[in-house]
């Protein structure tokens, strides 16, 4: 058995519509949820209990349920950026930060996840990253460039030029 925290706003999404969302997790994963506040604990076996933790967790960031179900494919992947540890809780710095991985009306945000591949999900203290491995790979990098005060230009050949070395070795 495993026990998650979960922010409030996930919990009420898996809770209303007749838990729908709920149900589909217990299904796809094949466990047995329960909520209790902002607990969820989920049983099962083996590994299932693990990729659906990572599947609630990636809930819990922000992203889309068909983005999240893709974390029950082998293939994909997620990794969390913590703002508050990379920043040191300066909620300046954080929220600066934050605003150059989104751009003006998210554009810098959607360029990163089409020349990356992998999807970002953006919240109070995190950036979320899932994807297939090298895209999680390209996208983090291009991410963590960003933090570091790296110009988007820079970022976004970066990302070319993975795209076309993937290519190459496909």
């Amino acid at each position: 058995m495993r026990i998650i925290t979960l922010p409030q706003k996930t919990i009420t999404a898996l809770s209303r519509n007749e838990n729908k969302l709920l149900k589909e997790v217990e299904q796809r994963g094949q466990v047995k949820l329960s909520i209790a506040e902002r607990d969820v604990s989920i049983e099962g076996e083996g590994g299932q209990e693990w990729v659906v933790e990572q599947v609630l967790k990636a809930l819990g960031c922000g992203f889309l349920a068909k983005q999240a179900y893709k974390l029950f494919s082998d293939q994909y992947f997620m990794d969390v950026i913590d703002l508050q540890a990379a920043f040191r809780g300066n909620h300046k710095k954080m929220i600066r930060y934050k605003a150059r991985v989104i751009g003006a009306q998210g554009t810098a945000k959607k360029k990163l996840q089409e020349l990356s591949g992998a999807f970002l999900a953006v919240t109070a203290d995190s950036i979320a990253i899932l994807g297939e491995f090298d895209d999680l790979k390209s996208a983090k990098e291009a991410v963590l460039r960003l933090l570091e005060g790296a110009e988007h230009n820079g970022v976004y050949t970066y990302l070319e030029k993975e795209n076309q070395r993937k290519k190459r070795f496909m």
